[in-house]
């Protein structure tokens, strides 16, 4: 889970909303939504990498040794910046909508940033915060956590029984 969180903390979030029951979004969903939020958070994942690699800058490297981009002019730039940018909101808004689900339905009070502090614990350190999503929703001490599954735990768990 600790490598998870670390590299793709967008997988381990994803996990731990389809194991509360929440949208791709961190909004409590239905049924028929909720069994798609690993899914869906997959696709926003590869959409991100696909659309970073079609719109990539050339680069080249200058006489001081510094990477940079072969054309300033070049409107990828722009691109890449807007599509970084709307990937960092997306996971900052899941994330903290999540945060403050778990948070409502564990009856666990903000401590500091009174009525930001879900937005403040993802934008500061998100890969910390989806690992302690994760722990308070799941036992590792019981469960062993899976990487390759929707929730994240073995597929003999009920998910039921988490939510």
């Amino acid at each position: 889970m600790f490598m998870l969180a670390l590299c793709l903390p967008q997988v381990l979030m994803a996990q731990v909303m389809t194991r509360m029951k929440l949208s791709w979004l961190g909004n409590p969903a239905d049924l028929d939504e909720w069994k798609k939020t690993y899914r869906n958070v997959w696709l926003v994942i590869v959409s991100y990498f696909v659309l970073k690699m079609i719109f990539a800058v050339p680069v080249e490297v200058d006489e001081d040794g510094m990477v940079v981009p072969k054309d300033d002019e070049d409107p990828r730039i722009i691109v890449g910046y807007v599509i970084n940018i709307s990937y960092f909101l997306y996971t900052l808004y899941a994330m903290a909508q999540a945060r403050k689900y778990i948070r409502d339905r564990y009856n666990i009070p903000e401590q500091r940033c009174y009525g930001c502090e879900d937005y403040v614990c993802s934008f500061c350190c998100g890969c910390c915060t989806i690992a302690q999503m994760a722990n308070h929703t799941a036992d590792y001490d019981i469960i062993r956590a899976t990487c390759c599954t929707a929730t994240g735990l073995p597929d003999s768990i009920d998910v039921e029984s988490y939510a």
